[in-house]
């Protein structure tokens, strides 16, 4: 179903992900996207953080309304890709915020050790999984940075965020 007042030219093509059932595809306004940065932005002034320097987006490709944001990266598993693009753009830009899901965070713990690279941030935004506790202490330790989620859905966008005593 769609609308029939929203022109063509705001209509967007948009996907779940099937994390909690099948997945599906459906049609969003692309001028939703900029409430959905501003959620985001609001969420990071709850940490009084601004993303005043580019930001760098790994693991989120069908979160587009982050990519006015920063840069993103995803080819995490490539070495090439690492060594010649993503890691000096960490040293290059040098980044305060990353937003990500839990698993890239993982993967980008586990490539930097293996690497013999280490990066932090001011705040790690975690979007699309949820954290478990340990998980968030032992990465946050790791990366020298907090670590704060929210929680949203594709179709709709963010429902909860995490304030500074972690509670959503």
């Amino acid at each position: 179903f769609r609308a029939d007042n929203i022109s063509e030219e705001r209509i967007l093509k948009a996907h779940t992900s099937g994390s909690t059932g099948e997945p599906f595809t459906f049609f969003q306004d692309k001028n939703e996207l900029v409430e959905r940065r501003r959620h985001i932005l609001y969420g990071l002034g709850l940490h009084n953080v601004k993303a005043l320097r580019p930001a760098i987006i790994s693991g989120l490709d069908t979160h587009m309304y982050l990519g006015p944001l920063g840069y993103r990266f995803s080819a995490l598993e490539s070495s090439d890709e690492r060594i010649s693009t993503l890691y000096p753009l960490l040293e290059r830009v040098k980044p305060e915020i990353l937003f990500c899901t839990p698993s890239y965070l993982e993967m980008l713990h586990y490539w930097l050790k293996r690497d013999g690279k280490s990066f932090s941030f001011k705040i790690i935004y975690c979007l699309g999984e949820s954290i478990t506790g340990a998980q968030r202490s032992r990465l946050a330790l790791a990366f020298r940075s907090k670590i704060v989620s929210f929680y949203g859905t594709q179709e709709i966008g963010q429902i909860a965020v995490e304030c500074r005593v972690g509670r959503y």
